[in-house]
């Protein structure tokens, strides 16, 4: 069993490791994505035979015409994390539930869910912003100090969450302006999925970049989950931001969160825990490099405003490459990093793991993380990760922790994974990322 019947015979049915793939098929007219799993559940025991696993390979395919071909290039990473997510769900409920006419009831939400989605991703990605007068956006006009400090709040939040946002208001003009004005510090490609409302919305669509919903809207951590990365809640009414946990404990905490669905037989229905999980809390904090650009911008002629926006994100976006440089000349072993350098360079503490640092608690349900986070510490090549850091942030000049939160949400866009790496060196960073919230 394979996209569209094509058999693969590497398939291993003895691991329950998921495997992505994606076809174009002309013959067809399709594209095809694909999660390929195999479930094992219990025979049932006689006198005679002992209980053997019965092990079959499943294929959960979703097919849509080839004339999505352009949309479906920037929604491709949607598709693959939701499906992937939706082949775990499956997994588990075939994995636990003998009756398949009850699967098919509970996994039927999951998978309206995904469409309903994936009709708004469309036309977003059709219909997005290719280029945004500057008169249209905040930048365009006169801010008080009041205005331009939330506006620099909310630049701040917007991009350490990594371009993605909740702007809440019940003024449609007052919603588009913030829009338009939050597209103008993404470039074009990140424009994508921006969706410029026609009227205010009432329903959180996971992975849109920018979207409206109503003052009023509840937005839950298991709506926020959804989503690949943190969402910032921009709220006019209250003149408030609110962010969740950064990214390298967001998506430590979202694994953990599809991996444990809640299985009721008697309601015929699964579903995953609904708990205050992201901990959102006000975010009042203004990064330096944004602070200095609102004053650098708007103190320019506002003809002259656009092209001073695009070399400062030009700068950002350079200094985000030069980190995937840098991380890629310590792995590849460069002097420049060597253990010989490290009595140069002040290591923060925090980057310091011993066992005494770690809860009892924490060290009993990450046991084997912790193992091998250890051992990783004791080579030589973990032991100078903190000098390549402190290197690399000298020598990019960027010493605040704001500023850098920024530069990595722009190079985990680059190198996908390089957030964690640097922001997560250690499982001491994780807990401290969790006891700061």
């Amino acid at each position: 069993l394979g996209e569209i019947g094509r058999l693969d015979h590497s398939f291993d049915l003895q691991k329950q490791n998921m495997e992505y793939k994606c076809n174009l098929l002309p013959e067809f007219g399709v594209i095809v994505s694909s999660v390929l799993f195999s479930a094992s559940k219990p025979q049932l025991q006689t006198k005679r035979h002992l209980p053997e696993l019965a092990t079959t390979k499943y294929c959960l395919s979703f097919v849509v015409s080839r004339d999505y071909l352009k949309a479906f290039g920037y929604l491709g990473g949607s598709v693959n994390d939701r499906l992937q997510k939706l082949g775990s769900l499956l997994h588990f409920l075939l994995s636990n539930v003998a009756d398949h006419g009850k699967v098919v009831c509970m996994f039927g939400p999951s998978i309206e869910r995904f469409l309903g989605h994936f009709e708004v991703w469309v036309p977003a990605c059709i219909h997005a912003p290719i280029r945004i007068p500057i008169h249209e956006t905040l930048f365009g006009c006169q801010l008080s100090d009041m205005d331009r400090d939330f506006l620099a709040k909310a630049i701040t939040a917007f991009l350490q969450t990594h371009g993605y946002a909740i702007i809440k208001g019940d003024r449609l003009d007052v919603v588009q302006l913030w829009t338009k004005t939050l597209s103008l510090v993404l470039n074009e490609k990140e424009r994508v999925l921006t969706l410029i409302p026609t009227q205010i919305g009432t329903t959180y669509i996971p992975d849109l970049r920018l979207q409206a919903l109503s003052s009023s809207t509840a937005t839950s951590d298991h709506d926020l989950l959804y989503s690949q990365k943190p969402v910032s809640i921009i709220n006019l009414t209250t003149q408030t931001v609110k962010t969740s946990l950064p990214f390298n404990v967001f998506s430590v905490l979202r694994a953990d969160f599809f991996d444990h669905p809640v299985l009721d037989l008697d309601k015929v229905q699964v579903d995953y825990c609904k708990d205050d999980i992201l901990k959102q809390k006000t975010h009042r904090v203004i990064a330096p490099c944004i602070s200095a650009m609102l004053e650098s911008c708007m103190g320019c002629h506002c003809s002259l405003r656009e092209g001073y926006l695009q070399n400062w994100k030009r700068c950002w976006r350079a200094k985000a490459a030069a980190v995937v440089r840098y991380h890629s000349m310590y792995t590849s072993g460069h002097t420049a990093f060597s253990s010989t350098d490290t009595a140069q360079v002040v290591v923060p503490e925090k980057h310091v793991l011993t066992e005494a640092a770690v809860p009892p608690d924490a060290m009993d349900n990450e046991k084997s993380v912790t193992t091998d986070r250890r051992t990783s510490a004791a080579s030589p090549r973990r032991s100078v990760f903190p000098v390549f850091q402190s290197k690399m942030w000298h020598d990019l000049d960027i010493e605040n922790e704001e500023d850098q939160k920024i530069v990595l949400s722009f190079a985990e866009q680059l190198q996908p994974g390089i957030y964690q790496i640097i922001m997560t060196s250690t499982l001491q960073n994780i807990l401290h990322g969790l006891e700061a919230f």
